[in-house]
């Protein structure tokens, strides 16, 4: 329903922000509806008596809201909402390659279900629209190829000490989004929140 009155979907209004396209400042538009206002205020209430005062304040409230609107489209609002450029933007895959990730579970291994889902179309639909990075996390963050020489010989998965390189390289890269796959099991650390509050400085 939402999209149907206002076109697009809730979330563009949540994640975008407002923008005059016109190229005119918002303070013009301000002053003229204050002055359309004035004016249609001025012609109400001199041309109705004390007895229909109320109802002009109604009227004089509904005209100037629209006229304030009216005005408003002559600056031409829309949505800028940010958006990954189609083999531009870098999308950097983090792999876990710790211990835990070659336990098995149901006759698979949780690198090879990892690989799986990377095989299984994930890494073509990234490599189509993106330039696509690997990297393999183990004690360090390293630059691999891609998934098939992951060894799963590291002791832990130090994922924050990863991240915050990522979020050094953003510095200098178009990286426009993260997708990290691990268990879990062997991370080391956690993610503290100067890491976390790095990566949303760079969205």
């Amino acid at each position: 329903m939402f999209e149907f009155l206002f076109r697009y979907p809730l979330t563009v209004y949540q994640k975008g922000s407002v923008v005059l396209q016109s190229g005119w400042s918002v303070w013009w538009w301000v002053l003229a509806s204050v002055v359309a206002a004035g004016v249609v205020g001025w012609l109400l209430f001199t041309k109705w008596n004390n007895g229909k005062r109320a109802k002009a304040v109604v009227l004089w409230g509904l005209q100037s809201t629209m006229i304030a609107l009216v005005l408003l489209l002559l600056w031409q609002p829309g949505i800028s909402i940010a958006t990954l450029k189609p083999q531009q933007n870098i999308v950097a895959v983090l792999l876990d390659d710790s211990k835990s990730m070659g336990l098995t579970e149901d006759g698979s291994t949780r690198r090879d279900e990892m690989k799986k889902t990377l095989e299984a179309g994930l890494a073509d639909g990234l490599g189509k629209k993106f330039q696509v990075r690997y990297y393999k996390m183990g004690t360090r963050l390293e630059r691999t190829g891609d998934w098939k020489g992951l060894t799963g010989e590291a002791p832990v998965s130090r994922l924050s000490e990863g991240l915050a390189q990522i979020a050094a390289e953003s510095g200098s890269l178009p990286i426009g989004a993260l997708v990290v796959m691990t268990d879990g099991g062997d991370t080391a650390g956690g993610i503290d929140r100067q890491t976390l509050a790095s990566l949303r400085s760079r969205r």
